[in-house]
């Protein structure tokens, strides 16, 4: 029997809720997840309870900030403010939504919208989930062994290993 473990690609559903039980997030409502169990692409809480599971299995897992999306930052530092027209064209307020922005130097950041007003965006780089304890409700529905090219790329192509990706 196959089981989660290196270079397996685990599709599963998933509900996260705040302690407090709010819904933050759940696949029910857009498709099956899929993951490269060992690529630390989720928290590693998360993939640590992965290990070994099989189809069919549902299981909780309690995420602390630490090791999800990290300690709210509330400190000035953590807030920059970019004017409308240095930002994509047609770009809207959507709170939360990620943008990546390059430094002076050349590095790249992944900032979030924090706010809007008169033409000008507020940044961050907290991510919408920063300082929540997440509350994940697993159920894995399948499993396949990651396709060479997709432990190359460290990112499952698609449930079934059959979609592309674009590098």
């Amino acid at each position: 029997m196959l089981t989660i473990s290196k270079d397996t690609v685990a599709i599963f559903h998933y509900t996260i809720f705040t302690p407090d039980g709010e819904i933050i997030d759940s696949s029910r409502d857009k498709g099956p997840s899929a993951y490269i169990y060992g690529q630390n692409g989720i928290p590693r809480t998360l993939e640590r309870a992965l290990v070994n599971k099989t189809v069919g299995e549902t299981f909780t897992v309690i995420v602390p900030p630490e090791e999800g999306y990290g300690v709210f930052d509330d400190s000035p530092e953590a807030y920059v403010t970019v004017c409308k027209r240095d930002l994509p064209a047609g770009l809207e307020f959507q709170k939360g939504f990620p943008i990546v922005r390059k430094s002076d130097g050349g590095a790249e950041a992944t900032f979030y919208i924090h706010d809007y007003a008169d033409g000008v965006f507020t940044l961050t780089q907290n991510h919408p989930y920063a300082g929540i304890t997440m509350v994940f409700e697993i159920e894995i529905i399948g499993m396949r062994e990651a396709l060479p090219i997709e432990r190359e790329h460290l990112h499952p192509h698609g449930l079934d290993g059959t979609s592309g990706c674009s590098h």
